[in-house]
C-alpha cells in the first residue's frame, strides 16, 4: 500500500484508466479492454488483455473485472484461472488516498515450483510492485504540483 497525497476520485481513475498501467506497472506491457462495446470506463463482467513480462518474458493472458466499485475497487481476475489476480483497493484519508494493490498467480511444479517461487518470484513481484506504487505516487503528486503552480502562476499578486 501508499499514500497519495490527492482526493480517492483522482487517484481511482487514473488506476481505472487501464491503458495508462504500462506508464506505471512495470510489469505490464499494454493493457486494453476487449469487445466493441467497451465504454470509456472499466464495468463488471468487461473483458481485458494484459501483456505482461518477466524479465525477458513476455505473454499476454485475458482477464474478467470481478469487481468494480468507484472509488473503492478494481479487481480482475484471470478468465482461465481464478488464481490470477489483479486487485486494487482506495481509501480516502484525511490527507489524501491510501492505495492497496495485491497481485496473486498459481504456483506450479509442487514443492520445487513454491520453493522458486518463495524464493524468487514473489520477492522480485513484491519490489516491482513497491516501485510502480512509488512510481505512480510521483506522476500523480508531479502533475498535481505543477497543476497548483500554473494556476498560481496566473492568479494576480496579492498587492
Amino acid at each position: 500500500s501508499i499514500d497519495i497525497a490527492l482526493p480517492v476520485e483522482r487517484v481511482f481513475g487514473y488506476v481505472a484508466d487501464i491503458a495508462r498501467w504500462p506508464m506505471w506497472l512495470s510489469f505490464v506491457v499494454s493493457a486494453q479492454r476487449v469487445g466493441d462495446d467497451a465504454g470509456p470506463d472499466l464495468c463488471v463482467e468487461q473483458e481485458v488483455w494484459l501483456c505482461l513480462r518477466s524479465g525477458k518474458r513476455r505473454w499476454r493472458e485475458s482477464f474478467d473485472v470481478i469487481r468494480f466499485v468507484p472509488k473503492a475497487f478494481v479487481w480482475l481476475e484471470g478468465s482461465l484461472s481464478a488464481a490470477r489476480r489483479i486487485e486494487f483497493r482506495f481509501e480516502q484519508r484525511r490527507e489524501g488516498t491510501r492505495m492497496h494493490c495485491a497481485v496473486s498467480y498459481p504456483v506450479f511444479g509442487g514443492a520445487l515450483g513454491a520453493l522458486r517461487s518463495a524464493l524468487f518470484t514473489k520477492p522480485t513481484l513484491a519490489r516491482e510492485l513497491r516501485e510502480s506504487a512509488r512510481n505512480l505516487k510521483n506522476m500523480l503528486e508531479d502533475v498535481d504540483a505543477e497543476d497548483l503552480g500554473r494556476a498560481s502562476a496566473n492568479e494576480p499578486l496579492p498587492a
